[in-house]
């Protein structure tokens, strides 16, 4: 059966990614982020503006987010930090390798891989 869960944004959401029922995120314009925590929608404060596309998490806290013109960060459970993605386009999609380490979709077409260098 499904269930619906209205969600806090008032944006449109592109993306969605789940660790289990209790921690699910969205995305969306704006660089919107959302976080449901079983009971709640509750807002992430992404400081990307641009729309996102895409979110991956891994087993630990980490929360990776792409989006348009090269919008890309990753929360580690406590802060946000923006990385570079060295492409100007549009990311259309994230696959995480590691916890540290991502692929990214490109609008073109290709894939770029990206590593954080330092905790």
């Amino acid at each position: 059966s499904w269930t619906v869960h209205g969600s806090a944004a008032p944006v449109d959401l592109h993306a969605v990614w789940a660790r289990d029922d209790r921690d699910v995120y969205a995305v969306g314009d704006g660089g919107t982020v959302i976080h449901w925590d079983g009971a709640a929608w509750h807002d992430l404060a992404c400081p990307l503006t641009g729309d996102l596309l895409g979110v991956q998490g891994s087993a630990g806290r980490y929360l990776w987010v792409c989006g348009r013109y090269g919008a890309l960060a990753v929360h580690d459970g406590a802060r946000w930090r923006v990385l570079s993605a060295e492409h100007p386009g549009d990311l259309l999609d994230v696959a995480l390798l590691s916890h540290r380490q991502a692929m990214l979709l490109t609008a073109d077409g290709t894939l770029q891989q990206c590593k954080l260098l330092d905790p």
